[in-house]
This record gives structure tokens, sequence and C-alpha cells, in this order.
């Protein structure tokens, strides 16, 4: 089941409302902000050996809202690379750099 959030306003200089975003939620998940529609883009057209890149507190805020950072949870990094999968791409984390990294990967010749 989805829901849809109204509660997302921009306003124009004189405070008043002038677009409304509807973002659908999975009931349950209020407070997880998922991965932008652009990500799910980025990964479908992503070419072999090339790497797109996530700083930790996105994995955290996209994946396992509320679990902790510094470093992010394993939650965090589990569901990162079921997101990963979905588009065929490998997932992994470096903690010295503090982001997750998103990849094709290369088949063996």
């Amino acid at each position: 089941m989805t829901v849809i959030d109204c509660t997302k306003l921009e306003r124009d200089a004189g405070g008043k409302p002038h677009t409304l975003f509807l973002i659908p939620l999975r009931v349950g998940q209020e407070d997880r902000m998922p991965a932008p529609k652009e990500m799910d883009s980025a990964l479908t057209s992503l070419p072999l050996r090339i790497g797109a890149y996530v700083p930790d507190d996105l994995l955290e805020d996209w994946f396992a809202p509320g679990t902790g950072m510094n470093p992010p949870s394993e939650k965090a990094l589990t569901e990162a690379a079921a997101y990963g999968r979905r588009f065929e791409c490998e997932f992994k984390y470096y903690p010295e750099r503090k982001e997750g990294v998103f990849w094709k990967w290369v088949p063996a010749i």
C-alpha cells in the first residue's frame, strides 16, 4: 500500500504555497527518505567499471534511517546492497572514505 504525503509545499516570496509535492511513502516507513529516482536512472544506465559514490549520511537516510551512522549500520549497508542488485550493481562500503560505491560488475571473459 502506498500513502501520499501532501505536506511538502513550496512557497513563493510572499509565503503563499504555489507547488505541492506528492511524495509516495510505504506504510510504516514514513521517516525513510528513499533513494531519488535519478539514482535509479543512474544505476540503470551505469556503464561497466564506472561507479556511483554515495556519502555515508545518505546511505543511512536512504536505506535505514534512525539506525545510526559513523559508520552506517549493518542494516543500511545490507539494504544498499539489495538496492544495487535491483539494477545489476555491486555495492561496497569504504569506511576510510565514508562512502559507499555502486558499480556494474565486469563479466569474466
